[in-house]
């Protein structure tokens, strides 16, 4: 499956333009490897530093990432250890 906007939700410190890092959560529905480069589409509101959390398929388990954001806009999640 793809990436779907709708499953992408600020939680905190959204509401500042500028202040870093905003904190998502995003349901990983069909189990997608979200770490894949250009998986989050560019215009989606994640930028460089951000943290998602991401909440597996069952909503059982979830895991930390931080985002990077290339100079070209490609966005790309690291699960944090």
């Amino acid at each position: 499956m793809a990436f779907k906007l709708t499953n992408l939700r600020p939680f905190g410190n959204n509401e500042t333009s500028g202040v870093q890092p905003a904190l998502f959560v995003y349901w990983n529905e069909a189990a997608d490897t979200v770490t894949s480069a250009g998986f989050f589409e560019k215009d989606c509101g994640v930028k460089d530093k951000d943290q998602v959390l991401v909440v597996a398929e069952d909503g059982e388990t979830n895991a930390w990432h931080y985002a990077t954001v290339a100079s070209t806009g490609v966005i790309t999640l690291t699960a944090q250890v």
